[in-house]
């Protein structure tokens, strides 16, 4: 299965928020919950090298990366 393309918004956000791109896909293969997100998105709640939890924002339809955050940062 190909790999969910990055948006222009979500690398912005990465750069921001000090996100690896190796932690997006970690996050999305070693999730722990789902939440319901916007109109079409969900959030994947998932945990990257160290044991911390990274939200990844992903549009269901279109199969796109829209943002990530760090939970209570």
């Amino acid at each position: 299965m190909p790999r969910p393309v990055l948006t222009k918004h979500v690398r912005e956000r990465m750069e921001e928020r000090d996100i690896a791109e190796e932690q997006i896909y970690a996050a999305l293969a070693h999730e722990i919950r789902r939440t319901p997100g916007q109109p079409g998105t969900v959030w994947i709640h998932g945990l990257v090298a160290g044991g911390e939890t990274l939200k990844v924002c992903v549009s269901v339809d279109l199969g796109k990366i829209v943002t990530a955050a760090w939970p209570g940062r």
